[in-house]
Order: C-alpha cells, then sequence, then structure tokens
C-alpha cells in the first residue's frame, strides 16, 4: 500500500473525481483529535466529499448516502492510499492536530466494478 499527499490546489478537483469514482462504495470512518477517538461510523455508503470554505478556512466534508455529514476544519495534509493503483482509502490531517480516514472495505479500479451499487438505486 502506498500513501500519497495530494497537493492543495489539486484538493477539489480531486475530491470531486474522488466522490464520483466511489459514489455508493462501503466505507468506514474514523476520526481523532488529540489522539482521542471522536467518531466511527463503520460501513456506510458514500455519496460525496467536498472541500469547502466557512469564516476560518477550508473544511473537508464527507457525506454518506444516510444523511449523516461529518466535518474536518482546516485541513492541511490530505492523502489517499492505493493498493496496486486502486484506492483504498480517503485521510486528511487538520492544522489543529485533527486526522480523518474513511476507508473502502475492498480497493478495486472503478472500471473493474459491473456498473450502479444496489444503494445507488435507492438514494
Amino acid at each position: 500500500m502506498t500513501l500519497k499527499d495530494v497537493p492543495r490546489c489539486n484538493w477539489p478537483s480531486f475530491l470531486e473525481g474522488f466522490s464520483r469514482r466511489h459514489r455508493a462504495w462501503r466505507g468506514t470512518f474514523h476520526g481523532l483529535i488529540g489522539g482521542e477517538p471522536v467518531t466511527r461510523i463503520p460501513s456506510a455508503a458514500l455519496k460525496s466529499v467536498t472541500l469547502e470554505r466557512d469564516g476560518t478556512g477550508p473544511v473537508l466534508r464527507i457525506t454518506f448516502l444516510n444523511g449523516v455529514s461529518l466535518c474536518a476544519a482546516r485541513p492541511c495534509i490530505v492523502r489517499v492510499e492505493t493498493d496496486n493503483g486502486a484506492e483504498r482509502a480517503l485521510e486528511a490531517e487538520t492544522c489543529n492536530g485533527g486526522f480523518i480516514r474513511l476507508a473502502f472495505r475492498a480497493a478495486a479500479e472503478p472500471e473493474e466494478l459491473d456498473g450502479v451499487a444496489p444503494s445507488e438505486l435507492i438514494a
């Protein structure tokens, strides 16, 4: 497995493409602040990952098809983990020492899959 930092100038386009490639994929979300676990969502279907702005700076928002949305304020590093070229996880570190990770159950190239995920049909 390989971790690769996404250049800050590429965050919006990378996250848009990541969202399209992995919409409805099942993933587990973890969050840490100050080394303490703050959130864990097991096996939720991804809707989107976006970069937004609020009054203090950028906010990375991960939204699931069940309506749950989680944010990481002021991300300073965004990276993707790949396994033989297939995206396996997305990570972000925040300027205040927080860390979030969205990891998929299995890594596969989107073109290797057979089309629409079942959860896409009901969303």
